[in-house]
């Protein structure tokens, strides 16, 4: 799952909105869901609200994911002010 939006392409989208639309193109449910549990600090959040783009958030606990798995850790690379998956924190 994407750790951020991105104005104009996924602007407002939640966790749930990812998910929907892979299944959408893949006509099927998926089987699990990585997921990067760390938030941002405020001013790298601050940045990227500057680019109208949001930190995406789940509940791991709410119904909505049915059987699908969640693959949740502290994947969040941060250097250089960019927001990304670290590469490090791979296989799960």
């Amino acid at each position: 799952m994407n750790i951020m939006t991105k104005f104009g392409e996924t602007h407002n989208f939640t966790g749930w909105d990812f998910v929907a639309r892979l299944e959408e193109v893949f006509g099927r449910e998926v089987d699990g869901i990585v997921y990067n549990s760390s938030r941002p600090d405020e001013k790298i959040l601050a940045q990227y609200l500057n680019q109208k783009a949001e930190f995406v958030e789940i509940n791991p606990e709410d119904a909505c994911w049915g059987k699908r798995r969640i693959y949740s850790d502290d994947m969040l690379e941060t250097s250089g002010g960019i927001v990304r998956h670290d590469s490090r924190s791979w296989p799960l």
